[in-house]
């Protein structure tokens, strides 16, 4: 045990400590932002599970900036980097594309990294609406719903380790009855908004179109990203130009069936204005998404809160997101857009 913890850490590592999951991604780095502002007698340990020299030189550039943003305080800032992938089938095997195992393989990485820091805890930041992930519709089941961060996986990790450890071990996520925009106005309140331009947020990051933005601007992500940074008062920060399609100004050029995250989240928000805004809205919130009541129940058990306070964070929440929805000035200037 010596010996692996003095390979993972040159000395020892300052306590009370943090450990946090660090992927270069906006939640992130505005959830880091965050907890650093909060708890200043802490030292952080960023954790990032790492599958492309690309994605490990964005995590790389960015906890520079952090170190030198925070340098003028007594606390250490250390970053565990863990490169790990999956060899190609060889032969006439067919690749298995959803990555499901990638969730389980960074908590794994994470827990492992908290454990030798001693730290009593292993942090994750995901705004609370991409956390649970609630289907665009009827048709979205299984693999069609990444479950990496959502509640109930974080809780079952949290027991699974648990029941190898011996003693309990926590994953927490400060932020799962937060927004995304709600997550980024650290980014504003600590003048960090210059960093958003070197997180990614694209599905299909890297894009791999010469002459292109690496980040597409039309998948679920970049929609997301980009209407939560307006509603933070974040626009300056985050400019058309990063993206293949700017959602602000125009869809020329796109094909019909690249629309389709973009029609599939707006249905869904109407949804769910619908029920926050009836005369039931957690009663009509379970019956359009039951998985929430499953949900709710976890997070009294695990909070400690009553039914009544977990229905009415998620409420608050999701009337939040709707109206974050409502103030995002999304182009429909094209043909093919009219129909949403």
């Amino acid at each position: 045990k010596s010996e692996f913890e003095k390979s993972l850490f040159a000395s020892p590592v300052a306590y009370p400590n943090i450990s946090l999951l660090f992927s270069g991604g906006l939640d992130s780095l505005a959830g880091l932002c965050t907890l650093m502002d909060k708890n200043q007698d802490c030292s952080f340990i960023l954790v990032s599970g790492c599958t492309s020299q690309l994605i490990a030189r964005i995590q790389r550039d960015l906890i520079k900036e952090m170190v030198k943003y925070w340098q003028n305080q007594s606390r250490e800032l250390r970053s565990v980097v863990i490169p790990f992938g999956i060899r190609k089938p060889v032969g006439n095997v067919q690749e298995e594309t959803s990555q499901r195992s990638r969730g389980f393989v960074f908590l794994l990485i994470g827990a492992a990294s908290a454990i030798m820091a001693k730290s009593t805890a292993l942090y994750v930041c995901e705004n609370g609406v991409g956390a649970v992930n609630l289907p665009f519709n009827e048709g979205q089941i299984g693999v069609d719903n990444t479950r990496g961060v959502h509640p109930l996986s974080l809780a079952q990790m949290s027991d699974f380790l648990g029941l190898i450890l011996g003693k309990s071990l926590p994953i927490v996520n400060p932020f799962e009855l937060s927004t995304k925009a709600e997550m980024c106005l650290a980014l504003k309140k600590l003048g960090l908004g210059a960093l958003i331009k070197m997180t990614i947020s694209c599905d299909g990051f890297p894009l791999r179109i010469p002459d292109s933005p690496s980040q597409c601007g039309v998948c679920t992500s970049c929609l997301l990203r980009r209407c939560s940074l307006h509603a933070a008062g974040l626009d300056s920060a985050d400019p058309g130009s990063c993206y293949r399609f700017d959602a602000k100004k125009s869809f020329v050029g796109i094909r019909k069936g690249q629309l389709y995250p973009l029609m599939a989240m707006l249905d869904q928000v109407d949804r769910i204005r619908t029920c926050v805004t009836s005369y039931s809205p957690w009663g009509a919130l379970i019956e359009a998404f039951p998985e929430l009541l499953e949900i709710q129940h976890n997070v009294c058990d695990r909070r400690h809160m009553g039914m009544t306070d977990v229905a009415q964070s998620y409420i608050r929440m999701y009337r939040a997101y709707v109206e974050e929805w409502g103030v995002f000035p999304l182009s429909l200037n094209c043909e093919k857009c009219k129909g949403v």
